[in-house]
């Protein structure tokens, strides 16, 4: 009876056994598979935070190409350099190509970078993401909406340069290369940069978070968006920008040159926007280079002078703090 008992008791324990290695395995795979979903969720967000994150840099290429066709259009009366292919474009771009709300988001953007660059500290080091709990719908709303008029601002507007055969960088191709023209367009490409990382950080990630993170902070990887973007930026720059933005500051001067038309002035007043642009965003990026070369002096002076107080605190001979009592004899 208790050799029955023990075996009872020995095929219950194997079964416990068993029981315990199911629902360890079950956990494990239900674990991988939660870990694949949110490596996938990851990748899509930093995929998602990159393409939107461009339509800023891509605005700088349009109302480019729009200075451009304003140059072009002061050189041929003819106006056909505005021939907008579909009616949405002719309402978007209704005044001589140019609009008032796409020029009016880009400036604001880049406004607020700027006031940013001024009060912000700077570090190499990654700064804290603004993520970590649920933003406030009117954040998310107005971050919506402005991420919906650049996209269709600057797709019908891109749709129209490549229809119409707009290439601002006929005019670009016109700048010397002197060296202050090279200073110019380095501080350019650094100033672009930050102001497309403000607005990533300000603007793209609230939408994507609110919908790629359910609502919430968190998620993603800052780093490796970081990274990308800058990537993605530099190929931007590389391949299209920099051949052609120059034409935002080349097109009121060449306009101002022309003699046949009286209404010079005017037509260079039209594209001053583009020169404003072009001279506060250079301006940005020399904020952050100043930032960048006063961070790295102020970091060689205190390592310096940690050294210095090492080597003199070194040098000093340490005292004992027991004195030594004098011998009995003496006290006798």
């Amino acid at each position: 009876m208790a050799f029955l008992k023990s075996n009872i008791h020995d095929g219950e324990e194997e079964e416990d056994f068993s029981v315990v290695i199911k629902q360890l395995n079950a956990a494990s795979c239900g674990g991988d598979n939660r870990a694949r979903t949110w490596s996938w969720r990851i990748l899509f967000q930093i995929f998602a935070t990159v393409v939107i994150s461009l339509l800023f840099p891509i605005s700088f290429l349009l109302l480019a190409r729009l200075s451009a066709a304003g140059y072009l259009s002061s050189v041929d009366d003819s106006g056909h350099h505005f021939q907008f292919p579909s009616v949405l474009a002719n309402f978007l771009f209704i005044y001589n190509g140019k609009s008032i709300i796409l020029c009016t988001l880009v400036a604001a953007v880049t406004v607020a970078a700027f006031i940013h660059g001024l009060t912000a500290t700077w570090s190499p080091t990654p700064e804290q993401p603004v993520s970590g709990g649920r933003h406030p719908a009117a954040k998310i709303y107005s971050a919506w909406f402005i991420i919906f008029m650049f996209q269709v601002y600057v797709g019908v507007g891109i749709g129209w340069s490549i229809f119409a055969g707009v290439n601002a960088s006929l005019i670009a191709e016109l700048s010397t290369n002197d060296i202050s023209v090279i200073i110019a367009r380095t501080l350019l490409f650094v100033g672009l940069h930050e102001t497309m990382s403000f607005w990533s950080k300000y603007v793209v990630k609230l939408v994507v978070e609110d919908t790629v993170g359910g609502g919430g902070g968190g998620g993603g990887s800052p780093a490796a968006e970081r990274v990308s973007l800058a990537l993605s930026f530099g190929v931007l720059w590389w391949f299209r920008l920099r051949d052609e933005v120059d034409a935002l500051i080349l097109a009121p001067e060449l306009i101002l040159r022309l003699q046949r038309r009286p209404d010079a002035v005017v037509a260079a007043a039209e594209e001053f926007y583009g020169w404003w642009l072009y001279a506060f965003t250079v301006l940005i990026g020399s904020i952050r280079v100043l930032k960048g070369i006063i961070w790295v002096v102020t970091a060689v002076f205190t390592s310096t002078f940690r050294n210095d107080v090492v080597e003199i605190s070194d040098s000093v001979p340490q005292q004992s703090s027991h004195h030594q009592l004098p011998p009995l004899e003496d006290v006798v």
